[in-house]
């Protein structure tokens, strides 16, 4: 089963995830970048997911102030700056 799902937004297509530490999904743009937009890029699998570069999320959720993470393999690599339980963990993405 994958990990994360492909969908077009605007003319973007974005990558969806559940994010554990959050508990809420995250997207991010794969193509038609906005100005000042990070510019990520995928490996083209929904299952073992490597984006680069990391990203950072400020005030995600209203008990979440910052998700800063990496993913890596299927992982999604917590940075020690993120302020929720899974603060430099390395986590499985959940299946969708």
């Amino acid at each position: 089963m994958a990990r994360a799902a492909i969908y077009t937004l605007d003319n973007q297509t974005r990558l969806r995830f559940l994010c554990v530490g959050c508990e809420i999904e995250h997207h991010l743009p794969l193509n038609n970048f906005l100005p000042g937009q990070t510019m990520y890029e995928w490996n083209g699998d929904t299952t073992n997911i490597t984006v680069t570069p990391g990203t950072l999320i400020e005030n995600p959720t209203p008990e979440v102030n910052r998700c800063h993470f990496l993913l890596e393999n299927g992982d999604i690599v917590y940075q020690p700056d993120c302020d929720h339980q899974f603060a430099g963990q390395r986590q499985t993405l959940p299946n969708l």
